[in-house]
């Protein structure tokens, strides 16, 4: 079982003229209770060329966090030492 918790988000309103939005989650894959792996994931958005809402930079901020821990886990998120939080996609904007 994958679970997935949400650790933060900044996401001041405002878009792009109140600053980056960020989120940070923990993914836990489970086997029962057990935890077999875990690792952290974050990612922040960019300023460059992205006119969007608050919700829209964050959606995309999920969008790449999502492919983040899809990446982690086809590259065998059970084997091998714990890692540290690290970006596995291009920037989100």
């Amino acid at each position: 079982m994958l679970k997935l918790t949400i650790i933060s988000v900044d996401g001041i309103g405002g878009g792009v003229w109140t600053g980056a939005k960020s989120m940070t989650i923990l993914a836990e894959l489970k086997q029962g209770e057990n935890v077999l792996r875990s690792r952290s994931f974050q990612r922040e958005t960019g300023h460059a060329g992205f006119f969007g809402g608050t919700c829209d930079m964050l959606h995309k901020v999920t969008r790449a966090l999502g492919a983040d821990v899809g990446v982690w886990l086809k590259r065998g998120a059970a084997a091998g030492p714990a890692e540290a939080t690290e970006k596995t996609t291009d920037d989100p904007t």
